[in-house]
């Protein structure tokens, strides 16, 4: 068995907790204890049983593309054991499940440990995959260390996974099964799961990262205007570029620059969040064979014709601020397709953009119509509609 003392002695010493009595002996494990009084602060409380969910959980991106082929191969062998499988980001949302027997699979759908659904610490108490992102490093509970009773009939081990790159913490890998069947071999069979899966992202994004990095410095070395460099999951621009470049101003060259990518060019003027107008140029970085990103060169767009006494502008470059009138047509259509409930990923398909690229556009969008959620969105819409008819 992978506890030396007993559930009831666990349980036991979970009630003194809660009666405000110091828990802390040979028995209780410190980082339980800690994990505990966290739970305690954030008001879970352990006989009631509350599992927040994001129905919209975004789950394309480079976490969940490093370790779907791990997990594939690793499925395989699942059949023969007791353990599920499972993957979260970095706020403890499960992205991926992988299980084979029927009666843990049972047992997490009652728990709703689940896709979509959070376990963080703060929402469901002490649990492995919680814990392991509130320490940043592995963590393993068994039975009734968990805060939640509806939690003590499992075990679980959990890794965070890290970006090889920033350092930044993407997620963790987690394997579960019932508190009856857990083993000491939990925790080493999670953590070589989560070896192969940072080897992935090692292989993959980091290379591409380092490909753009250099890239960007030498053309950076010479450039003599603003100079931007965009990947999949990332933008650098040089001092210049800085000065001039937004973050909301990021989608539109992202969407700019998958269009042109797909010699889908409908011209090369920009109108910047500024009100500035550019011209852009597009460089592809690649990778053998493989369109890994993109320089783009910036230069200030030529004085507008006069006409009748008046100067021509562009249809964005006297574009309100605020408002639904602020809207670009990209926005727009971004708008009515959220409205109808569609997640990024789904209306970026629709419109031939990536997930990411919406989600930059739904950052301008709420900043422009003073909302911070897509159901403050959806209202809008309505009132709107409701208002033109």
């Amino acid at each position: 068995m992978a506890s030396e003392f007993s559930d009831v002695s666990v349980l036991q010493r979970r009630e003194r907790f809660l009666a405000g009595e110091v828990a802390a002996d040979a028995a209780l494990r410190d980082d339980i204890l800690a994990s505990w009084r966290r739970s305690a602060d954030c008001g879970v409380r352990p006989d009631r049983f509350e599992v927040p969910q994001q129905p919209d959980l975004e789950g394309d991106g480079q976490l969940q593309r490093a370790a779907g082929p791990v997990f594939d191969h690793v499925a395989e062998d699942l059949p023969a054991t007791n353990v599920a499988l499972l993957l979260t980001n970095e706020q403890a949302e499960v992205l991926d499940r992988r299980v084979a027997d029927r009666t843990i699979l049972g047992h997490l759908d009652r728990v709703l440990l689940a896709p979509s659904f959070c376990y963080s610490e703060g929402a469901v108490g002490t649990n492995a995959i919680g814990t392991a992102l509130e320490v940043h490093r592995p963590s393993v509970v068994f039975g009734g260390e968990h805060f939640a009773e509806v939690l003590t009939a499992l075990a679980c081990a959990a890794v965070p996974i890290e970006d090889p790159g920033t350092g930044r913490t993407l997620g963790v890998v987690n394997v579960t099964s019932e508190a009856k069947d857990a083993s000491a071999l939990m925790l080493p069979f999670v953590r070589r799961i989560a070896r192969e899966i940072n080897e992935r992202l090692i292989d993959g994004t980091l290379v591409e990262q380092r490909i753009l990095r250099e890239r960007f410095l030498r053309a950076k070395r010479w450039a003599k205007g603003p100079l931007v460099s965009l990947g999949e999951d990332s933008i650098m621009t040089n001092r210049a570029a800085a000065e001039i470049v937004g973050p909301t101003d990021h989608a539109l060259l992202s969407e700019w620059a998958e269009r042109e990518l797909r010699g889908d060019r409908r011209g090369s003027e920009l109108s910047l969040s500024n009100g500035m107008s550019v011209i852009a140029r597009l460089e592809p970085v690649t990778d053998g064979t493989e369109v890994v990103g993109a320089l783009i060169r910036l230069h200030a767009a030529p004085p507008p014709d006069v006409i009748g006494g008046r100067a021509r502008s562009s249809s964005g470059r006297h574009r309100q601020r605020f408002g639904w009138a602020s809207l670009t047509d990209t926005e727009r259509k971004i708008v009515d397709l959220i409205a109808e409930g569609l997640t990024n990923a789904e209306a970026g398909r629709r419109l031939f953009l990536s997930h990411h690229t919406v989600e930059y556009h739904l950052k301008s969008i709420y900043r422009k119509l003073e909302i911070r959620t897509r159901l403050q969105l959806a209202v809008l819409v309505m009132e709107r509609a409701t208002t033109l008819t």
